[in-house]
């Protein structure tokens, strides 16, 4: 072989060995394309149409974790040629998340490979492919995402390939997002200023060697916005990885900021270009609400509790009266909630017998006189208070007949990802369905009474598991709940109780499951115990 061919050949792949060393992410011919990704949500956003103001959706829980937004906060829609003009997070959050940010700088490569060591998001972490772990890991420090949200898992994340987790991360009733194809040196950032908090992935496209994410931890005075986030300084073969505090653009100098220096090809070719390809943008829509020190306190008791264990743990506590969530513990989690499903179930039904036109005050007469080879009364008790698996089947398939669309139902309750037939959902939508039922919002209010009568009626185990707060509760305080066990197979421990006594009321659900440190059912049973007593000591 001709030697020039040989070297031409080396050279290529010598590029290559450095492309990939020197990406966060590296490209692909996926990672350029301008189609989004389909399973996401997403605004394809062209530089001369600044429509780019996504439907609001209704909020009805934050998610995981110990840093959820505000519960059920309601938006007004704004024009659809407009862009929201306020920033969602509030001084005092946007003054944290830029001090938290500071704190993962480094200077040398040494110090930058410590602070990929701290975020813990692999054995063996390296600085030149940490920039979405960091990216994650300053809005969780910062208290913006919830305490539960894993590094790893965005360690060389891609758009494309993880959908799932972006929408349980960052999910449509709390984040807006973006989609722009124009490359980062062409983008009118005065038509589309980037904010605080925004999360943003750049595309390498045509010409670029590696894919990055970011977060703007700061936007100053004059409308500059800024990033922390690891950079290669160096050229192949002595690349050098350090983490920085760059400017991305100014408003008001356009070709200015690290977003250009990316798209320079004549002059950092060797160290690595992106941007190219456009960027999406995941911003805030909601308020996040910030925990007060004793709910913070109680997280920490709780997860310890948790860990003590073993197993695999979700858990959602909301305060309802106001409106707050207390805890939450990969609440976005779809896991298997046992029989704590037979509560949507009933609702489910009373919703089918509204749909049939039946009036609220004969619904006891005719739950007493109706049914399928069985009644409806007896079999809702035996559901609701027995626990009974035959009623279950026998009222599910009662509502799948009657014609109810039932996943439209349960999305039109703002739980669109619970699955009824195979016992699935993530908590978050689970307590929407609690706390809607309580608070009247879903069905007819004869109904709801006659389910919280069940799901209050006395059985001899319920003083255990979260009925050990039956002790505890005041002479006026009542406990509405429904446990949920499965040992045979599989393993699923959890309970689900709305709480009330004098002006309070909270709606509590935890889980257990099999997880990386061994546990049994009676580890799981006792730790929710510890749980609820925890509780207790928090708000009382």
């Amino acid at each position: 072989m001709p030697s020039s061919k040989l070297s031409s050949r080396l050279l290529r792949f010598t590029f290559f060995v450095f492309i990939l060393l020197s990406s966060c992410t590296p490209a692909s011919t996926a990672a350029q394309t301008s189609t989004p990704p389909p399973s996401l949500e997403t605004r394809n956003v062209e530089l001369e149409t600044p429509t780019l103001t996504p439907e609001t959706w209704n909020v009805e829980l934050e998610t995981p974790t110990p840093t959820p937004e505000t519960w059920n906060v309601e938006l007004e829609t704004p024009a659809p040629t407009e862009l929201p003009d306020t920033d969602i997070l509030t001084l005092a959050q946007k003054d944290r998340l830029n001090q938290i940010a500071q704190t993962f700088l480094a200077s040398t490569q040494e110090e930058a490979r410590q602070v990929a060591e701290r975020i813990n998001y692999m054995i063996y972490p390296d600085p030149s492919n940490m920039c979405g772990p960091l990216a994650i890991a300053e809005l969780r420090e910062a208290g913006l995402l919830s305490r539960y949200v894993d590094p790893h898992d965005f360690w060389l994340m891609r758009p494309d390939a993880n959908a799932e987790l972006l929408l349980k991360t960052f999910p449509e009733d709390r984040f807006e997002h973006y989609r722009f194809k124009q490359p980062t040196n062409e983008f009118d950032f005065k038509e589309f200023p980037l904010k605080a908090g925004d999360f943003l992935y750049l595309y390498a496209g045509k010409g670029g060697t590696f894919e990055h994410i970011l977060t703007v931890t700061r936007v100053d005075e004059q409308g500059r916005a800024y990033t922390i986030t690891n950079l290669n300084t160096q050229p192949f073969p002595n690349y050098y990885y350090i983490i920085r505090e760059v400017m991305l653009y100014d408003p008001s100098q356009p070709g200015v900021g690290q977003f250009y220096e990316w798209t320079d090809g004549s002059k950092n070719n060797w160290i690595g270009l992106t941007g190219y390809g456009g960027f999406e943008v995941w911003r805030f829509k909601t308020p996040v609400q910030d925990f007060s020190s004793a709910e913070l306190q109680l997280a920490d008791k709780l997860d310890s509790i948790f860990a003590d264990a073993g197993g695999e743990w979700h858990s959602v506590i909301l305060d309802l009266e106001a409106g707050r969530v207390v805890y939450s513990r990969l609440g976005a989690d779809a896991v298997h909630i046992a029989s704590v499903v037979k509560v949507p179930i009933a609702m489910l039904l009373f919703k089918s017998l509204e749909a049939k036109g039946i009036p609220a005050d004969e619904l006891p007469s005719y739950l007493e006189s109706h049914g399928n080879g069985f009644l409806l009364s007896e079999a809702l008790h035996d559901m609701l208070v027995n626990s009974d698996e035959k009623a279950a089947e026998s009222l599910l398939e009662y509502v799948r007949q009657s014609g109810l669309n039932i996943a439209n139902t349960l999305s039109e309750w703002g739980a669109p990802n619970v699955n009824v037939f195979r016992r699935a959902a993530p908590l978050d939508e689970i307590a929407r369905l609690f706390a809607g039922l309580y608070q009247g919002e879903f069905i007819q209010p004869e109904a709801r009474q006659m389910i919280l009568d069940w799901m209050s009626e006395y059985t001899p185990n319920d003083d255990t598991r979260l009925g050990v707060l039956r002790s505890l509760l005041p002479a006026d305080g009542k406990i509405y709940n429904k446990r949920g066990t499965i040992t045979d197979e599989r393993l699923v421990i959890g309970d689900a109780a709305i709480v009330t006594w004098d002006s309070h009321t909270y709606l509590i659900l935890i889980f257990g499951y099999p997880g990386e440190t061994p546990t049994n059912d009676l580890k799981l049973a006792a730790a929710i115990e510890q749980s609820a007593l925890a509780f207790w000591d928090f708000a009382k």
